[in-house]
């Protein structure tokens, strides 16, 4: 287990650990290649036809890295909400630990773990 895998596997499980990892590599790429893209079409729209169709098929391209930073995002908050047993949240902290485990604590989410000893502790056995 690596050291990314050992910090979040017991915050948010395995499946949002893998869906963090996927969602960190676009959340580097996505923003980068959007504003540039951007940037590039604005330049080229209105210079010609040629330069038309380029400026046109770069703001797609923006415009599908913003759709896929979007999916990421949300496909880690789900994992995340199955995590901690809660209903699907869009929002997340900025995943490091520290503001991680603040945002969990101020909101009150318990992991598995937790939620099973809390289970257990609130069983009373019957006397007989």
């Amino acid at each position: 287990m690596d050291a990314f895998e050992a910090t979040w596997y017991p915050r948010i499980g395995k499946d949002a650990t893998k869906e963090l990892r996927r969602f960190r590599k676009t959340a580097l790429l996505c923003p980068a290649i959007g504003v540039v893209c951007s940037w590039a079409a604005g330049l080229l729209v209105g210079s010609g036809s040629v330069g038309d169709a380029i400026g046109l098929l770069l703001a797609a391209v923006a415009a599908g890295c913003c759709a896929l930073f979007v999916g990421a995002q949300w496909r880690t908050a789900a994992a995340v909400s199955v995590w901690f047993g809660v209903p699907r949240r869009w929002w997340l902290p900025r995943m490091n630990p520290a503001r991680f485990d603040e945002w969990r604590t101020a909101n009150g989410f318990r992991t598995p773990d937790e939620r099973r000893a809390t289970d257990r502790s609130a069983i009373v056995p019957r006397e007989k």
